[in-house]
């Protein structure tokens, strides 16, 4: 087994509405990398946190060909990504518990610093599609790590710092967590009648069915395109709330917003998930 279970980043499939996403979550206060361009054929920006980041991936307009993986996806919240320091061990422990087909793939993108150009450099390995139905689940070794987490892009008008939790909708949440235990050893878990919470080193995982979803959101868990398996929200930590609760949502015909005295939901409906800040120490 895996020693442990770190989050490196969450990947949200824009499809080829790159520019629309970018001035959406670049309004909503987030600092966005430029625009990246891997050698897979895809294109990202980044919203880059403290040990892990948000990441906006899609195509390039008029050749969603180039990743068939992301076109065939829903659009939304499509990959939990998880650190790896050794692609090759990991790769070989996920072989063992019949959990990946696909040998690891090396692919960069440029990044201009300073004037210079360079290259990001990552591995992948990814878990079977079959296994998680929410979406694509991998992980990701990161061979030049400052070129991903550099510093003037860590800072946020909305004050977001750290991913904080995610939730997976599933018919069965117990079979999730069974192939979690596949992985790794090292989770905390807590379980209750109707939603499991997994605990890694740095992140929780909400393991949950459509009708517990709908109750802990109340309206916006409505109003969201709900599938029996796909990723429904994700909370990120904040600072401050002062610029999130400016937002006039007149302004943003495509999402809704509820807050309160602790926390900030807004349900983008573009992109079929809940994004949710809170004030947590």
């Amino acid at each position: 087994m895996l020693d442990n279970l770190n989050l490196d980043h969450i990947a949200i499939n824009v499809k080829e509405n790159m520019d629309e996403a970018y001035k959406l979550f670049s309004e909503l206060g987030f600092t966005l990398t430029p625009r990246g361009y891997h050698t897979l054929g895809s294109i990202n920006h980044s919203m880059v946190f403290k040990n892990d980041y948000l990441e906006l991936i899609g195509t390039p307009k008029g050749k969603p060909n180039m990743r068939p993986e992301l076109k065939e996806a829903e659009i939304g919240i499509n990959g939990l990504v998880f650190k790896s320091d050794n692609i090759k061990k990991t790769y070989q422990h996920l072989i063992n518990m019949k959990l990946s087909n696909f040998p690891p793939r090396y692919f960069s993108r440029p990044v201009e610093i300073n004037g210079i150009e360079r290259h990001a450099k990552f591995e992948t390995v990814s878990i079977k599609d079959n296994i998680f139905k929410a979406g694509r689940v991998y992980f990701c070794n990161h061979l030049t790590p400052d070129l991903v987490w550099i510093p003037e892009y860590k800072v946020h008008k909305n004050n977001a710092s750290e991913i904080a939790e995610i939730t997976v909708i599933d018919s069965n949440p117990s079979s999730i967590l069974k192939k979690i235990n596949k992985i790794t050893g090292s989770v905390k878990i807590d379980k209750e009648e109707n939603f499991i919470t997994v605990k890694t080193d740095d992140v929780k995982l909400i393991l949950c069915n459509e009708k517990y979803f709908k109750e802990r959101y109340n309206y916006f868990g409505k109003q969201i395109k709900l599938r029996k398996e796909m990723f429904g929200s994700l909370t990120l930590r904040t600072s401050s709330m002062f610029f999130l609760r400016k937002i006039n949502q007149i302004n943003f015909p495509n999402i809704l917003k509820f807050e309160d005295k602790n926390k900030i939901q807004i349900l983008l409906r573009e992109y079929n998930f809940i994004l949710e800040f809170k004030k947590i120490k």
